[in-house]
């Protein structure tokens, strides 16, 4: 399988966010790739994403996709609520987002590419000073059609 590197732009920081969510008050930082992202660093990933994510995406104007990360040797486990759509096998801005708040907040060393583990599979990240994020993964071909034009 081939691999590719896309240039996913500059990433901006939006700052923190504190949702309170009845029963739970929840921490998270909010980055933006051209779509919203609210990253969250604590808990049982795929539980909270799939209790918690609804919740965080309604209190956003538009919503928001809900990353909750579990940064660890050698990378991030990422599970993703993706506005609109639920619980996802893959997000590359989730995981821009997510290496990104992971950088910033210093709980991942910056100098190197960075690996973002979501069920879907593996990611690498890498950030720039300026915030200008790279995302390399696999490439595959998965259709082949022709118009009938």
């Amino acid at each position: 399988m081939d691999s590719i590197t896309v240039d996913m732009g500059v990433a901006r920081l939006e700052g923190e966010q504190d949702f309170d969510l009845g029963r739970e008050h929840v921490k998270a930082l909010r980055i933006s790739m051209g779509n919203p992202h609210a990253v969250v660093f604590d808990g049982d990933l795929a539980p909270r994403a799939d209790s918690l994510g609804p919740a965080i995406e309604a209190k956003v104007p538009g919503g928001v996709n809900v990353g909750f990360a579990r940064p660890g040797d050698g990378g991030i486990d990422l599970t993703v609520w993706e506005r609109g759509a639920g619980l996802t096998e893959a997000c590359g801005t989730g995981a821009c987002a997510a290496a990104v708040a992971a950088i910033r907040t210093g709980r991942i060393d910056g100098t190197r590419p960075v690996e973002v583990r979501l069920p879907g599979g593996r990611l690498e990240i890498a950030v720039d000073a300026d915030l200008r994020v790279r995302m390399r993964g696999p490439a595959e071909k998965v259709f082949e059609g022709e118009t009938g034009l």
